[in-house]
Parts: C-alpha cells; structure tokens; sequence
C-alpha cells in the first residue's frame, strides 16, 4: 500500500476534476441522503447500454441512511495473484504463465472508511474506486 501524495492528488485533480477523496466523500454522503440520482453517477453501466446506471434496492436497503465516522487517506495498492484468484476465480486465464506468489498493481484507489449502516453494524473496510476510463470519471468499484 502506498499512501497518495499531494502530486498523485493534484494529478486526479486536475484529469477528473476531484480527488479521489473528494469522491469517496461525494459518493458515500449521497449514500448517506439516499440521493440515488447523485450515487449513480458513480456507479458503472455498460457505454454500450443506453440506459442508466442502476443501484439495486439491496443496496439501497443496506446503505441508504450510513452515518459515516472517519474517511482515511487513500492509498494505492498491489494485489497478490493468488489471492486475487481466490476472490475471482473466473479471471484465471488472465494470469496465465504467471507466478501465483507474484502481485500487480490494482487498477483504482483505495479510500479507508468507518461508517454505521441504519441497522446499527459497523463497517470499516476500503472503498474501492477508480477512473481508468477514456472519459475519466470515477466509478465506485467495490469495498462496501
């Protein structure tokens, strides 16, 4: 894991127009108002799809209403292959020749969180983002 620097920052910035900061706070606050509209714009479709991205109710049941308590810096990482393939066995072929001790670096950004969902549960993990997109917008890519 490698913490971003304000130059890492200023670069997102400047490409995407936020830091992925900003986004983390952005995405979970309209979470956290149950504002789906503005949630979905960081939610990924398929370009070729013409419709609009769609948030499940499960999820909306489950993190509609979050209060958050800490946002952390975000960082970068690189992810063990075997670990990976643990997780996303369908994604073999991809590695394929590749040493399972050997790591890469993940596609998006990490921003750590602890936050209380309506049920009272606690969660505290890293959520997920990324902008590796021709558009350069950012997307939320898992971590909740």
């Amino acid at each position: 894991m490698t913490e971003l620097s304000d130059g890492d920052n200023s670069n997102f910035k400047a490409s995407t127009g936020a830091t992925p900061e900003e986004v983390a706070g952005t995405f979970l606050g309209a979470c956290a108002k149950e504002d789906w509209t503005e949630a979905a714009k960081y939610w990924w479709s398929d370009p070729n799809n013409n419709t609009s991205p769609s948030i499940s109710q499960d999820f909306k049941q489950r993190y509609g209403g979050l209060k958050m308590i800490s946002m952390g810096k975000p960082f970068k990482a690189r992810i063990r292959i075997a670990k990976f393939l643990e997780l996303q066995p369908q994604a073999r072929s991809q590695f394929k020749g590749m040493p399972l001790n050997g790591d890469f670096e993940a596609s998006g950004v990490f921003v750590p969180y602890e936050m209380r969902l309506k049920d009272g549960t606690i969660r505290k993990w890293q959520l997920a983002i990324r902008c590796d997109n021709p558009d350069h917008r950012w997307y939320f890519d898992g971590g909740l």
